[in-house]
């Protein structure tokens, strides 16, 4: 007898294995929530709502920050490539500090003070200048 011929039909199904409890901070949440936040920050910001602004802001830091602490900081590169000019900028600021990404988040920042929208532009400007002067730290 065929050994799959043996086998129970419920023996065939394929399953899938049960979540773990770390599913739920998988870096591709992190950057979604990441995302989302920056352009939050960004509607917020140019509404003049400050306390949206900064509650965005916090959890723009606690995704980048749970991203270090688990050594996934890379991954915001895609967001590099983001509709949005500002999660842009946010992922671009931070990755500044993951060498292999430098020179393309220099790029990407350069872009966005050359042609981006409003505030967006001095911030991708002051972001370089204090990159280039050394005085921006990935704990800000």
């Amino acid at each position: 007898m065929h050994v799959l011929a043996s086998l129970k039909p419920a023996s065939l199904v394929f399953r899938l294995p049960q979540t773990s409890p770390k599913a739920k901070t998988m870096p591709h949440l992190k950057i979604t929530r990441f995302a989302a936040q920056a352009e939050c920050h960004y509607q917020a910001t140019q509404q003049g709502n400050a306390r949206t602004a900064n509650r965005a802001y916090a959890q723009i830091v606690r995704a980048k920050d749970s991203l270090v602490a688990g050594g996934h900081l890379a991954a915001l590169v895609p967001l590099l490539c983001h509709e949005h000019a500002a999660v842009r900028l946010w992922a671009a600021r931070y990755l500044l500090f993951c060498p292999p990404f430098a020179q393309q988040t220099e790029a990407v920042l350069t872009t966005i003070a050359a042609h981006g929208a409003g505030i967006l532009i001095a911030d991708a400007k002051q972001t370089l200048t204090q990159w280039r002067k050394g005085n921006l730290t990935l704990g800000d």
